[in-house]
């Protein structure tokens, strides 16, 4: 990655504002830089350079950042979409069947920073550190899975002792985090859990069949993401109903309210996350729909699934993130999600049953085929 890029990249993510850089260049904004990264990419990505081709864009015809073009984030399973010689790869899960994405990194730096200022923002907004319980894979297990990369820099840097890692090559410790679980409850430590919305539904299937319960001491909390992906539901529940049914089983067998339970919203394709905002004290309940908010270097967009033209104030429609975390690969993401605008977030609402949006696949032929 070009050294001033990178270095301007990571001074509006470190900035204590997360919005403006600090004295050294004081006039830069996000849609300055924004704009700056596209012309960069434009140049250093072939495989984006020749996907802004064929929709007949480039950095000189773009009026605003809204008009740089996204990629979709099929084409990361068929396309190299990196500015040079990557220096990390991870790997989505390929759960649709149709193989795996990659995202190539030139730095970790620009991923690191994001992950963990916006972790501490929504799920340690009070500056803690806690004993921190994860259930998902280390990175020695998985190595490119960037969900573990990034639970690995929140161990380090939010984990007090007696934190760690509950999965194994066995797969879950069911066992040992229960013993976890119940050290912490008589100690009287609260303690953060993270892992995947599968593998809490999982060791809450265990505790059911031993009629285990926990009592956790208050200011403990969860983070939990994948959502309905791999948890074992027969039929997919609209989402609400799914994350009430999560929310009520967490209580039940750890102790832990609603209003204390924080679902990430991220992927391998995106250096930022998202996450719910209920302990920023900015909505979601029981009867209103969780909101999810991004950090200040991140801009989305709600774009029509056939025409991909933005949608209408309140509309449903395909999310598209702008992300300048993602500096060194491609920003501009067009997602598969949908959802709408609410507050200072969106509210996602799941994907479409039907097929693939017409929208994504424009020109993708044309593309690859100068692959």
């Amino acid at each position: 990655m070009s050294d001033e890029v990178q270095e301007r990249v990571l001074r509006f993510l470190t900035s204590p504002a997360g919005a403006r850089p600090p004295a050294a260049s004081p006039s830069e904004t996000f849609e300055e830089l924004a704009r700056a990264l596209f012309a960069f990419q434009y140049d250093r990505n072939p495989a984006y350079h020749r996907w802004c081709d064929a929709l007949g864009c480039s950095p000189s015809g773009v009026r605003s950042i809204e008009e740089i073009p996204a990629v979709p984030t099929a084409a990361f399973k068929e396309l190299e979409l990196v500015c040079g010689p990557p220096v990390a790869e991870f790997r989505t899960s390929g759960s649709t069947g149709t193989g795996s994405g990659r995202h190539l990194m030139l730095s970790l730096e620009p991923y690191r920073s994001s992950a963990l200022k916006q972790f501490q923002r929504c799920v340690l907004p009070e500056g803690w550190k806690m004993r921190t319980l994860i259930l998902a894979p280390p990175p020695a297990l998985k190595p490119s899975s960037s969900l573990s990369c990034m639970l690995s820099w929140v161990l380090e840097a939010y984990g007090e002792e007696g934190s760690g890692w509950y999965v194994s090559t066995a797969g879950l410790q069911c066992k040992r985090f229960i013993e976890a679980l119940l050290n912490a409850q008589r100690d009287g430590v609260p303690v953060l859990l993270a892992g995947t919305t599968a593998a809490f539904l999982s060791f809450y299937d265990y505790c059911d069949a031993l009629r285990a319960r926990a009592r956790l001491p208050s200011g403990s909390r969860l983070m939990d993401t994948g959502g309905q992906k791999g948890s074992g539901v027969p039929e997919p529940l609209p989402l609400e109903e799914f994350q009430a049914r999560f929310f009520r089983r967490t209580q039940e067998t750890l102790g832990i309210p609603e209003e204390c339970c924080v679902n990430e919203y991220g992927m391998t394709e995106l250096s930022s996350q998202f996450y719910d905002s209920v302990l920023l004290g900015k909505g979601g309940s029981a009867t209103q729909p969780r909101v999810k908010v991004g950090p200040p270097w991140v801009r989305t967009f709600v774009m029509d699934p056939v025409t991909l033209e933005p949608c209408l104030a309140g509309q449903t429609g395909l999310l598209q993130h702008l992300d300048l975390a993602n500096a060194g690969s491609v920003m501009a993401v067009l997602t598969e999600d949908l959802g709408h605008v609410a507050g200072e977030g969106f509210v996602l609402e799941g994907r479409p049953q039907a097929a693939e949006a017409r929208g994504c696949g424009l020109t993708f032929e044309e593309l690859m085929a100068g692959r």
